[in-house]
């Protein structure tokens, strides 16, 4: 149903996205208190069909991590 969603991926350089963020990064408690969040509502409102969607989770990260750092548009 979703878009393949991999935070562990290996990648070129860096290996991987842990490699290249600080242990003690806003990003890393923002990704902690959101993978812990039940989101399920959410995700009964996406339908089956057409092209597979982003991963409301990895979305809402994003967007919340954006109006930490002060980008609101």
């Amino acid at each position: 149903m979703f878009k393949d969603y991999q935070q562990d991926q290996g990648q070129l350089l860096p290996q991987s996205l842990n490699d290249s963020i600080s242990p003690d990064h806003t990003a890393r408690l923002i990704n902690q208190v959101i993978d812990e969040m039940d989101l399920s509502f959410i995700l009964t409102k996406y339908s089956p069909l057409g092209q597979k969607a982003y991963n409301p989770k990895m979305l809402f990260k994003v967007l919340v991590y954006a109006y930490t750092i002060g980008i609101r548009r």
